[in-house]
């Protein structure tokens, strides 16, 4: 399989580089980053060539699969919550 070896040297495939990268993707998660920041940064070194939806669909595989990583939904926004007032309504209000 020395074939299977060579390749995966020469061109790494998204799974393998974004694994062996996990521990500080997960760090920069945490730390408020957006997965697009890391996609950038990752493709403008070279490290990937995948498109974004991509990245994004292996990184979410990766977390399902991953021990590391808390369970939880994966997102960078906050969960938006609604609030609203209570008010008094009238007969008037009603017809």
């Amino acid at each position: 399989m020395d074939l299977v070896r060579e390749l995966h040297k020469k061109k790494p495939n998204l799974r393998g580089v974004l694994k062996s990268h996990l521990p500080e993707i997960l760090q920069l998660i945490s730390e408020g980053y957006k997965k697009k920041d890391i996609y950038n940064t990752l493709k403008e070194n070279k490290l990937i060539e995948s498109d974004y939806i991509y990245f994004v669909r292996m990184l979410k595989e990766i977390f399902e699969k991953s021990e590391d990583v808390q369970k939880g939904p994966i997102s960078n926004k906050p969960l938006k919550t609604k609030s609203f007032q209570m008010m008094e309504l009238d007969e008037d209000d009603l017809k």
